[in-house]
């Protein structure tokens, strides 16, 4: 549906400007919330609905990278992919190296610890990455393959089932 969509907005004079509309659109609806600060104090019915609001601007960011091809080739390139391969272990790690970068260099521009903290958070969201999160995910294959072979060994193959329990309705409908 998104795709037909899209390919009829593309075969239109004013593609470009309506995906880059949707994408910068996206793109500031989905950082409002921080844009607009400690100001929305006063308001906090605004607040509300602009963290209402960060969903819709995830959907659109989405729809706009499988609509535009220019976009969608920002989000397929290697350094993308790469920050998308590790980005649950960034997630993880990056607020305790900032804090801690934060005390490491107090009294110091606030771009320093920055300097600092980023190049630190991506080296150990790497090694975390490589670490605990491959290992983890073999793991939990490994786990499911033997699940599922006890699951066969107990109850028998699923094709099997499938025949039974049809067999079965076939009875039953008689």
């Amino acid at each position: 549906m998104v795709r037909d969509a899209a390919s009829r907005i593309n075969t239109r004079w004013f593609r470009h400007p309506l995906w880059a509309g949707l994408t910068v659109g996206s793109a500031l609806l989905l950082i409002a919330p921080w844009l607009i600060g400690p100001g929305v104090g006063s308001i906090p019915e605004l607040d509300n609905v602009l963290k209402g609001l960060l969903p819709l601007a995830a959907a659109g960011l989405v729809v706009a990278a499988i609509g535009w091809t220019p976009l969608r080739v920002v989000f397929e390139s290697r350094p993308l992919q790469f920050l998308g391969a590790i980005s649950f272990s960034l997630y993880l790690v990056h607020v305790p190296i900032i804090l801690f970068s934060t005390y490491l260099f107090a009294g110091q521009a606030w771009y320093v610890p920055l300097l600092f903290a980023l190049p630190l958070a991506t080296l150990v969201a790497v090694g975390f990455t490589w670490l605990i999160e491959k290992r983890s995910h073999g793991w939990s294959k490994a786990a499911g393959e033997w699940a599922s072979a006890r699951y066969r060994a107990w109850f028998g193959p699923e094709e099997e089932n499938r025949e039974s329990e049809k067999a079965r309705e076939d009875v039953a409908a008689r």
